[in-house]
């Protein structure tokens, strides 16, 4: 759920200087961390509730996937300012750069449709039917097919999966309730989709789309980045404070990382991206406003840095020459209530099962959150068959 979404990672980039860039939900902006030492250089301020990030391959620029203004800020990362806007359909959760780079895929959770966005002229150039409540998009190496989480499909939890060449819906894959994040193995055998209203991660094989394995995590796994070398998958679980260590051979948990501990430094991890060299994964805690650093030789948080209120999702940039503008200021926004709807039902065991007071509020937000997204949804159905522009050509992220 970006803002509420849990989101997932892109691939990062590969040139010379790098930074993590972090949605800020409730601040209405993106922070810019240094990753050479792991501070704040900017701020940006962007549209309303900022739920989903995504980065261009080559770091020029970065989509900041506005969840209530329905439209995508791009940020030049050159200047650190955002240099247009583009709408998109109804409460946008994430986004994913193609691995090409030619087009941003957004996830439209509230129209249930898939944005496409030409990313040399950052204009829309299609608008894809979704399953319900599109969540995040991955894609497989080649580029061939998008895996897109459909977070509304009720407690069954489905994923579906996109010709990106026909642009139309091949399969559609049960998995567990609400799933939110995805990612993609390196060599494109497999998908992880992280099944929020659970503590399960489902394994899903790409040639024969069906689930080949279920792995127990904690407790509300938000989002999934798997290591550049394809033998790791890291989870955020939410509820439980911590990311899980997924081998690939096994598919087992081999390492539970806490994120907050007797001196707590993070709280609600949701959105990942882990670095190029997959020595470092970057965590938003929703829950805490910071950033937490792990160093994957060593399974620790290795540093945590201060960001704006309510981070959902960070993705890394690289950039060749130069560095990020001084940081700006942003007004922050206040975040909505709700009251828990029947999509939420299976977070009561959550709440039952914990007596941590943060860990309950937790659940109360994200359920307020749901109620929110489905009323919206409920508001503004989807088009039977959503218009499709020939020739102009955006992305998916989702809020923890």
């Amino acid at each position: 759920m970006a803002g509420f979404f849990p989101t997932s990672a892109a691939q990062a980039a590969t040139t010379a200087q790098r930074f993590a860039y972090v949605s800020d939900l409730n601040a209405d902006s993106v922070s810019v961390i240094d990753t050479a030492d792991e501070t704040v250089v900017a701020t940006v301020p962007v549209g309303d509730r900022p739920n989903g990030i995504a980065a261009l391959p080559d770091g020029s620029r970065v989509y900041a996937i506005n969840f209530d203004s329905d439209d995508v800020s791009v940020i030049s990362t050159a200047t650190n300012t955002v240099i247009r806007t583009v709408d998109v359909g109804t409460r946008p959760a994430d986004a994913t750069v193609t691995p090409d780079g030619r087009f941003l895929y957004v996830a439209d959770s509230g129209s249930d449709t898939v944005t496409v966005i030409d990313t040399a002229t950052d204009a829309v150039v299609d608008t894809l039917a979704a399953g319900d409540g599109p969540a995040e998009v991955a894609f497989t190496p080649d580029g061939r097919y998008a895996y897109v989480t459909d977070f509304l499909a009720g407690p069954a939890g489905t994923v579906s999966v996109i010709d990106t060449a026909a642009r139309t819906t091949l399969a559609t894959i049960p998995v567990g309730a609400h799933p939110s994040g995805i990612t993609i193995t390196p060599d494109g055998r497999y998908a992880y989709s992280t099944n929020f209203g659970t503590t399960t991660v489902s394994v899903i094989s790409t040639s024969s789309n069906t689930v080949v394995d279920t792995v127990t995590v904690g407790s509300a796994p938000a989002d999934a980045v798997a290591g550049p070398d394809g033998s790791r998958v890291y989870v955020a679980d939410m509820f439980s404070n911590a990311v899980s260590v997924i081998s690939t051979s096994s598919n087992t948990v081999v390492d539970t990382i806490p994120i907050s501990g007797p001196t707590p430094v993070g709280s609600g991890p949701n959105g990942l991206a882990i670095t190029p060299d997959g020595s470092r994964v970057y965590v938003a805690n929703t829950f805490a406003d910071t950033t937490s650093v792990i160093s994957t030789a060593a399974g620790t948080v290795a540093d945590t840095v201060d960001v704006g209120g309510r981070p959902t999702d960070v993705d890394i940039a690289g950039t060749a020459t130069g560095g990020p503008s001084a940081p700006s200021s942003a007004p922050a926004a206040q975040e909505s209530g709700g009251v828990v709807s029947r999509e939420n039902e299976n977070f009561t065991g959550i709440v039952a099962a914990t007596q941590d007071a943060g860990i309950r509020q937790a659940v109360r937000d994200i359920r307020a959150f749901v109620q929110q997204v489905t009323k919206r949804h409920l508001d503004h159905p989807a088009p039977a068959r959503p218009p499709k522009i020939r020739h102009p050509r955006l992305a998916a992220r989702t809020p923890s």
